[in-house]
């Protein structure tokens, strides 16, 4: 009898369209509440993570897989907390020259957890300073809650758990790439990249 490899269900997510129809009006209402300049909601598909939901000229766009490697974005994943950067010219784990180019002087990014699941994150960028408050960090954190809820309530429709880690856990150095069915433009992705550990 040949052995079989057994699959991680999580690694075939494909989420369907009311899910992307939620995860936008979420941008919408994310980038309306802070004020910020741009917003993006990524998800994770497999061991990639697409944003899904993109406003404003210096967030990412639909389809592109968020390198994580590095960058303020992998921090907010890894450590499975909220990150804020009050001013990307004098903080350390973000580039500044790259936050120069796409305008951005502060941001923030909080992770979707589904479960003990990183299912995705939630991030803002403004073109002024301390842009993010206290105030700001928290709701970002409850409306990333309830995504994570109502996102962990269909993971577990399809019999994919969110009660352990996945067995393909998200890669650090996933690479800045469109999605292939999704067209994009390169500039669109560096303030992902735009952070250092």
């Amino acid at each position: 009898m040949p052995d079989s490899v057994t699959k991680d269900p999580a690694s075939e997510v494909q989420f369907p369209p009311s899910i992307f129809e939620d995860v936008n009006k979420l941008a919408q209402r994310v980038q309306t509440f802070t004020g910020a300049a741009g917003a993006a909601i990524a998800l994770r598909e497999g061991d990639e993570m697409v944003c899904r939901a993109s406003r404003g000229n210096n967030a990412p766009d639909v389809g592109m897989v968020l390198s994580l490697d590095g960058t303020f974005t992998g921090l907010a994943v890894t450590g499975m907390k909220a990150v804020r950067c009050d001013d990307t010219e004098n903080d350390p784990r973000v580039d500044a020259e790259i936050s120069r180019t796409l305008r951005i002087k502060s941001m923030a990014v909080v992770p979707v957890l589904s479960g003990v699941r990183v299912s995705g994150v939630i991030a803002t960028f403004a073109s002024t300073g301390n842009a993010f408050s206290d105030t700001h960090m928290a709701v970002l954190k409850t409306m990333a809650d309830g995504l994570g809820a109502n996102l962990q309530r269909w993971l577990e429709s399809q019999g994919i758990s969110t009660s352990a880690q996945p067995r393909n856990p998200l890669r650090q150095g996933i690479s800045a790439q469109p999605k292939a069915e999704t067209p994009a433009t390169a500039a669109s992705l560096p303030h992902f990249d735009a952070a250092r550990p």
